[in-house]
């Protein structure tokens, strides 16, 4: 049997929580642990898009072209609070969360110079 997209989707966010469980558990307020579980989910997203093969192929292909300023992309964490109308750009260090991924994931990995 095939799991429906909403398993998935809701899957994706059990496995956020459970990659933050000790963060999120120490917020008593609900409605802010609620928050910070989305913020957390939107940055685990920008890991992951970072993570696509389409990505990666782009990486590769430009890392060493003097066409091109960057080769790393830039992937902006915003979460859009509907109560305000407003983006929130998270601060989130994804240098960090992607050094993490070359040894698990196949990361290009520009050499620094």
């Amino acid at each position: 049997m095939c799991a429906s997209p909403l398993k998935n989707w809701l899957r994706n966010n059990k496995d956020v929580y459970r990659l933050h469980r000790e963060e999120l558990d120490e917020i008593e307020d609900a409605e802010m642990r609620y928050r910070r579980l989305v913020e957390l989910n939107v940055i685990e997203r920008c890991i992951n898009v970072f993570k696509t093969g389409l990505v990666q192929r782009r990486r590769a292909k430009t890392h060493d072209s003097k066409e091109f300023a960057n080769t790393q992309p830039k992937i902006h964490p915003v979460v859009f609070d509907p109560k305000t109308g407003y983006l929130k750009k998270l601060e989130a260090d994804l240098d960090k969360g992607l050094s993490e991924l070359y040894g698990i994931y196949d990361i290009y990995q520009a050499d620094s110079k």
